[in-house]
């Protein structure tokens, strides 16, 4: 389980791995032209990058929020092996389900991963009120920005561009996939 000072350190890297690669933007930026000609590094580098500083901000306050709350009930491994399950779902999403998606710089398909796999977490460890409360806000803002994208009017013009809500999509239900695992493996147990 990661600690409180594991977890402000944890934030520093990753704030440090999000400010490093930008620098590095054109080469690992989504790009579905140059994914399909084989940089399929893409898939996942162009998760860590940001349209801007207040794009990465927001990221990044979304991830300390998250390690905050659930850093105690993760090792260190299972953070990467949950984020490296992430950004590949987001990125093959993206790539196969989402042609019309040319290029994509952003975390937040991950986010709302992570966010659910810890809604899905509670739930399981019978915290009903946190798991119900955080899975119904991600499932409802997941659908109406699918339904209508232009709830996220405000958010494009602070990041400076498209929000790409299948991003979201494809984050939220890699989690309910993964989360749903235990959860079904516990009811089978039952019968």
């Amino acid at each position: 389980m990661i600690n409180r000072n594991s977890t402000l350190m944890l934030i520093a890297l990753i704030s440090l791995v999000f400010w490093w690669v930008q620098n590095y933007y054109d080469l690992l930026v989504f790009d579905h032209t140059r994914i399909a000609s084989g940089e399929i590094w893409r898939l996942w580098s162009s998760q860590y990058l940001h349209t801007n500083q207040n794009h990465q901000w927001l990221n990044l306050i979304g991830l300390s929020l998250f390690l905050l709350l659930y850093s105690t009930y993760l090792s260190v491994f299972k953070l990467l092996i949950t984020l490296m399950y992430l950004s590949t779902s987001v990125g093959l999403g993206l790539f196969f389900f989402s042609p019309d998606i040319i290029y994509y710089a952003g975390f937040s398909g991950i986010l709302y991963g992570l966010f659910t796999i810890a809604a899905l977490f509670a739930l399981l460890n019978k915290d009903l009120i946190l798991g119900h409360t955080v899975l119904g806000i991600l499932t409802i803002k997941v659908i109406w920005e699918n339904i209508d994208p232009s709830i996220n009017a405000s958010s494009a013009a602070l990041i400076h561009a498209n929000i790409a809500t299948d991003a979201h999509l494809y984050g939220y239900l890699a989690a309910i996939t993964l989360g749903s695992y235990p959860i079904i493996a516990r009811l089978l147990k039952k019968i």
